[in-house]
């Protein structure tokens, strides 16, 4: 059977099965789970086994299993998997539990007022131990499955309040903070049930949702087996691009899941639109499966989507070969601070904030602007040499780690490019500027930023500094009086729509370039990123390409359009770039899914290299390409770009 991995296609179902799922498995035939495995032919499927409900939807003999189940369908799962040679993983859910929520309230999380929360298991109850664990070790040795992909984890992790919490806290010195202290605890859960699972099935491979992804940005010191999680269904432009990111430095397995269909009105997306999620995730490295609505009482909600998935599988493994694995080659590194992340978060762990918010629209603007882009998290930065990125991006971050701060100077002393971008890191690096932070002040402002005759509406905290800058910048407000007072732009104190042309007489800064060194600091004192992720705007995303462009000149990769994602990479010794259309994916507000493409005819491409190669080849077609060599770069064209095509460069 194949480890996850060798794993490249998956297939994900399941359907938290509660008290109204009667008759389990009664229509599910072994053929008709054949067939799909034999028609789509994915490498592992992840059925379900407990939601968040806490029903177990097989006949368990630790858990409490929902009434009246018909066939074990695990079993049945199972038996057709290993009959067709593909990897059975469960779905499990782990610190959710609604019905070990009723039964032993004493085990719940609770919060300041002594109340217990309906779902969430706490990290110092009895529950890990008379559930979780022996409930994993049974589908692992009962049922010999490879492995679980345990899902409500860290992002439904929270503080406990309850009475064994506080004690534990107590005992513990108080030597973190209490949210500290909690989230070991949540690190501490998982590392227990992995132990405890391996003493008897070594083999048993386990993943905990969304651990050291965006919503968990850290340092890996569990030791789970792969990285996983499902992107949110409708917000798969940004939410991929950022995300998959976040987990390639992690040098771990790794994979992400596409929804094929949204919460609620279950309608489904096209292969054309799961085929354009996939590209980015494969690009970067990774795995890619799809989640499929699992019928209870047979097999899948919707049998008819078994050609749609056969047609996406079919897409993902043609470019395998060049994908699986590859190793992201460095140009522009877009920087998460565990410190910036942490500081602000109110719940343990997740998704959103400042921080993480402002490095996801920031990404998304470079890739945009063609540049290869990767996630630089801050212990890689400590960890490793960093002087080959062209250029770093610091996004907004109210707090970073001094050690960390210190080697990124370093890095734009050497020769390095480094932009801080925010009114709160303008602040953390005004020094390096010339600036004391008498100098500096920071307000809210709803405004139009004029910058070289580009408007953009700013709705975000802006510092103003007294001094020249390479950009003057002016703020349209609705008074004349600075930059006091957040106005209302629909009305209220002093509000109005739209917002009038007001300028001050003093120019504020927009964005400074300044040598450092060898190198470049540039510092835009709003959040642009933030902004870009909320309300794309070209004069955004080509204010930030005019910034890098001033503090990198040498582009690896220049395009005749915005609207083709770069991303270098290597395997094997082998040279590639990845070419993904970026204008399939930006379908945006009501509609949900589409089905026809906007391809890109005549692609220009340039390609900085230091060397005349002797071939270019277009992949998967394994179609020679004509190409010239000027100047040092490689110049050739793409007929037409539909979702995503490889470029392979040979000497």
């Amino acid at each position: 059977m194949k480890k996850r991995k060798d794993c490249f296609f998956g297939v994900h179902f399941d359907f938290h099965s509660n008290q109204t799922a009667l008759g389990i498995g009664e229509k599910l035939e072994e053929s008709k789970i054949q067939e799909f495995l034999r028609t789509v032919k994915p490498d592992f499927v992840q059925c379900d086994v407990k939601g968040h409900g806490g029903y177990s939807s097989y006949p368990t003999k630790c858990g409490f299993q929902t009434p009246a189940i018909k066939k074990d369908i695990l079993a049945i799962w199972r038996n057709v998997t290993k009959q067709e040679n593909v990897a059975l993983y469960a779905h499990y859910s782990g610190i959710l539990d609604a019905i070990q929520a009723k039964i032993n309230p004493d085990w719940c999380v609770c919060d300041k007022n002594g109340n217990t929360d309906p779902y969430a298991m706490s990290s110092f109850s009895d529950y890990d131990e008379n559930i979780l664990i022996p409930q994993l070790i049974e589908l692992a040795v009962d049922y010999k499955l490879d492995g679980a992909w345990v899902d409500g984890e860290c992002w439904a992790a929270t503080e406990d309040y309850s009475a064994p919490a506080l004690l534990a806290y107590e005992k513990s010195g108080k030597v973190f903070s209490f949210k500290d202290f909690h989230r070991q605890a949540f690190r501490n859960h998982v590392q227990n049930y992995l132990n405890k699972v391996r003493e008897v099935a070594p083999n048993f491979e386990i993943a905990s949702n969304w651990m050291y992804t965006q919503q968990m940005p850290e340092k890996p010191t569990v030791s789970i087996d792969f990285i996983s999680g499902d992107v949110i269904p409708m917000e798969t432009y940004n939410a991929t691009k950022f995300g998959t990111r976040v987990i390639a430095n992690q040098n771990k397995t790794w994979d992400l899941a596409s929804w094929s269909t949204d919460f609620y009105l279950h309608y489904e997306k096209s292969a054309l639109q799961l085929c354009t999620e996939a590209a980015d995730i494969i690009a970067m490295g990774g795995a890619f499966q799809v989640y499929c609505v699992q019928d209870y009482k047979s097999f899948m909600q919707n049998e008819t989507y078994i050609p749609t998935l056969k047609e996406i599988g079919e897409f993902c493994k043609a470019r395998q070969e060049f994908c699986h694995h590859a190793n992201i080659r460095k140009e522009v590194g877009v920087l998460i601070s565990e410190k910036g992340y942490f500081c602000e978060r109110d719940r343990l762990f997740g998704r959103g904030g400042i921080h993480t918010d402002s490095a996801s629209g920031l990404t998304v603007a470079c890739l945009e602007n063609q540049y290869s882009t990767e996630i630089l998290l801050g212990y890689n930065a400590l960890e490793q040499d960093i002087s080959g990125y062209k250029a770093i991006i610091i996004p907004e971050l109210k707090e970073i780690e001094p050690e960390l701060k210190q080697k990124l100077l370093s890095y734009a002393k050497a020769g390095g490019a480094l932009i801080i971008i925010g009114a709160h890191s303008s602040k953390l690096f005004a020094s390096e500027f010339g600036y004391g932070n008498q100098s500096l002040k920071t307000d809210e402002v709803i405004a139009q930023l004029i910058i070289d005759n580009k408007k953009l509406t700013v709705e975000c905290d802006f510092t103003l500094f007294n001094g020249d800058s390479l950009h003057q910048a002016k703020l349209a407000t609705t008074s004349g009086e600075g930059l006091g007072v957040k106005q209302s732009v629909f009305g209220g104190a002093g509000g109005s729509w739209p917002l009038p042309r007001v300028q001050f007489d003093t120019s504020v800064v927009g964005s400074m370039v300044k040598p450092y060194g060898k190198g470049n600091i540039a510092i835009v004192p709003f959040d642009l990123g933030e902004q870009y992720l909320n309300f794309k705007t070209y004069q955004m995303r080509d204010m930030l390409g005019e910034i890098i462009s001033k503090c990198y000149t040498e582009k690896m990769v220049k395009t005749n359009t915005h609207l083709v994602e770069i991303v270098l990479t290597e395997k094997n010794g082998r040279e590639f770039i990845n070419l993904i259309n970026l204008g399939i994916g930006k379908v945006a507000g009501e509609v949900k899914t589409y089905d026809e493409s906007l391809p890109i005819h005549n692609l220009k491409v340039e390609y900085l290299r230091d060397k005349k190669p002797s071939k270019v080849i277009l992949l998967p077609e394994n179609k020679e390409l004509e190409f010239s060599y000027n100047n040092g770069r490689v110049c050739f064209e793409i007929e037409k770009l539909d979702i995503h095509s490889i470029i392979e460069i040979i000497d």
